[in-house]
């Protein structure tokens, strides 16, 4: 995306000497100066006038001046003059404005910044998304989510564009700004941003669903004992009266039947208990019968299949032996030269022996195979026939210590009283302690995941990750072989799939596949190579394609400190100078390729490159902070 940020001010207060700017253009800039000047600061200035949730400006001369940090920015061919308070005066508000694109940071004012165009950061993020091109359409999506989950905006794009000192030389990180992999199909310009919205909506849906499951757990196993109680009380009323109880019914039809709990005649002594006892019984004779029958059967199927296996080993045995004489069909005497026919006899019978033992061992599979079907039916029905058995077991019991008491001459009808107020106190006890649980609610969640599921496999996504990350591959390589690598630079990988494992981590692949991952590449000077090489091409990818919402802009804090960590120069000289012909080149081909010169900023304690390149770089230089000057 073409963008440039035209300059950097901090005010102190309106008119006289309340005001400090830097000025920058597209292509290289280069500030330069001492430690403490200020040079790393304008990084955290521009993070946060970009609306970043915390100010990391250093504490010290810059945060006690400043009352107010700006930005004026380029986006899209729209100027925008952007502005945040100290973040004790008001954090959580950013000023945000669209100026007249011949507007310098110079002619920036204090009083510019009237109090209307601050807005809350939400709101200021949305603004910006404006311009370039991530406003969500209230009708793309046609789904009725826009407003329920995060949107990319220009903060996702920062990792791409922020390269802090700590993170240049360090072989553990390869972001300052943790960057989500899931936003980079949008901020490449693959798709617009309604796909991260349906994507988001996805990753929404399957934690609400998990969430529901975990419910829907829970509900269970606390309200299982509850239900248990509650069929075992109307199991024994209706046992009593001589209602008949079925063990398929739902909670919801116990329920029901329990609000309509029929009553019984105190003077009638109901003898059906009686009948349904033996019924019970004669079902539990046939069905322990059947039990014990499939019992036999299962038995001698698996005797047989064990006389199978035994008989298979010896086979096998006396097959390896065959196999360890040789046998041949005719014999022939060595004296005479005439044939026995009696060892001709033996030898073809040995080898008929051997053929038939083969065609045995061939067999065998099947036979096994049909013995294990056999045994996995029969413990299929024996399972089910103990299922039905426990079942009526139960019954029987219940209905047996009720007769017990009958027949002891006890009070049916106060044994029927107290099994109907057990009944409803099981129920009044349901009622309060149960767990509610909306199972229509799960179903709900699951029938919009599949559908934003199919609406995901539209953008063929998995496709373009391979495509993509071959091209970013390919230039990255080309602008690593041009940087001081301390070997020859392997073939380095990048993956972009958030799908896989390896994901936005960089790493080459060693003879044996095995992957060496950025920890172990080497030195420093190894380190920013990658860093370097990995961001610029970054910068061309994201500039050269024309949907992109990442801005045209990197910047660099202090690519030489692995060379110069004091400052000074030294014979590393030439391989500092390799990483800005290096940052040139890629601006001017990206320039090329593009239609529009990127922005570079770079950061650095170096003066020069050079005695040789003091006019090659000159131009680029905005700021020399030394000698008592420094920004502020």
């Amino acid at each position: 995306m073409k963008a440039c940020i035209k300059g950097v001010a901090v005010f102190r207060a309106a008119g006289g000497d309340g005001k400090r700017y830097l000025e920058l253009g597209p292509g290289l800039n280069i500030i330069s100066g001492h430690s403490k000047t200020g040079k790393s600061a304008i990084m955290d200035i521009i993070d946060w006038c970009l609306c970043a949730e915390k100010c990391n400006v250093p504490k010290g001369v810059i945060t006690d001046f400043t009352k107010i940090y700006s930005l004026l920015i380029e986006l899209n061919g729209q100027t925008l003059l952007i502005g945040r308070r100290d973040e004790k005066l008001g954090k959580n508000y950013v000023f945000v404005k669209p100026v007249n694109s011949e507007l310098t940071i110079r002619d920036v004012v204090y009083d510019d910044f009237e109090a209307t165009y601050f807005i809350k950061r939400d709101e200021a993020l949305k603004e910006i998304n404006r311009y370039i091109d991530l406003s969500l359409s209230e009708n793309a999506l046609e789904l009725g989510i826009e407003g329920k989950v995060p949107r990319t905006d220009i903060r996702d794009s920062l990792c791409y564009v922020l390269q802090h000192q700590t993170t240049l030389p360090n072989s553990r990180e390869l972001f300052y700004l943790k960057p989500n992999p899931k936003h980079f199909p949008v901020l490449a310009g693959w798709f617009g941003p309604e796909y991260y919205v349906v994507l988001g909506y996805v990753d929404k849906l399957k934690k609400n669903i998990k969430a529901l499951e975990i419910k829907q757990e829970t509900a269970l196993k606390n309200n299982k004992p509850l239900i248990q109680n509650l069929f075992n009380a109307l199991r024994r009323y209706y046992a009593l009266i001589g209602k008949e109880f079925s063990e398929n019914w739902t909670v919801e039809e116990v329920e029901e039947r329990v609000r309509n709990l029929e009553e019984f005649k105190k003077e009638e002594f109901n003898d059906k208990i009686l009948e349904r006892q033996e019924v019970l019984g004669e079902r539990m004779e046939r069905l322990g019968a059947d039990k014990l029958t499939l019992e036999q059967k299962l038995q001698r199927v698996c005797q047989h299949k064990e006389q199978g296996e035994h008989y298979s080993d010896f086979i096998r045995k006396y097959e390896q032996r065959t196999q360890l004489f040789g046998v041949q069909r005719d014999y022939v005497c060595p004296i005479c030269g005439k044939e026995n026919e009696e060892l001709s006899i033996e030898a073809l019978n040995i080898l008929q022996a051997g053929d038939w033992l083969k065609k045995e061992l061939c067999s065998f599979p099947e036979y096994k195979e049909k013995f294990d079907q056999e045994e996995k039916e029969i413990r299929k029905q024996l399972t089910a026939l103990k299922a039905e058995l426990a079942v009526y077991t139960k019954e029987y019991k219940v209905n047996k210590e009720l007769i017990e008491k009958i027949v002891t001459q006890k009070n049916l009808n106060e044994i029927r009283l107290k099994a109907q107020w057990k009944v409803m106190s099981e129920y009044e006890i349901y009622c309060d302690r149960k767990v509610d649980f909306d199972e229509k609610d799960l179903d709900l969640q699951k029938g919009e995941l599949e559908k934003a599921k199919e609406r995901l496999k539209t953008y063929n996504v998995g496709e373009k990750y391979v495509y993509e990350k071959s091209r970013l591959q390919d230039y990255m390589n080309i602008v690593i072989d041009s940087l001081d690598f301390e070997h020859t630079p392997p073939e380095l990988r990048f993956e972009l799939n958030p799908e896989k494992d390896d994901c936005f981590q960089l790493y080459h692949n060693e003879l044996n596949d095995e992957r060496i991952f950025l920890p172990q590449i080497g030195s420093a000077s190894n380190s920013i190579a990658c860093h370097v090489g990995l961001f610029l091409s970054f910068l061309h990818y994201f500039s050269v394609e024309k949907n992109s919402k990442v801005p045209g802009i990197l910047f660099f804090d202090q690519p030489s400190q692995a060379y110069f960590p004091s400052g000074t120069d030294n014979k590393d000289l030439e391989k500092v100078a390799q990483i800005y012909e290096t940052i040139l080149k890629v601006l001017q081909e990206t320039e090329q390729d593009a239609g529009f010169l990127p922005q570079v900023i770079v950061a650095d304690h170096i003066r020069d490159l050079g005695e040789q390149n003091v006019q090659l770089y000159e131009h680029y230089f905005r700021a020399d902070w030394r000698d008592g000057r420094a920004f502020i």
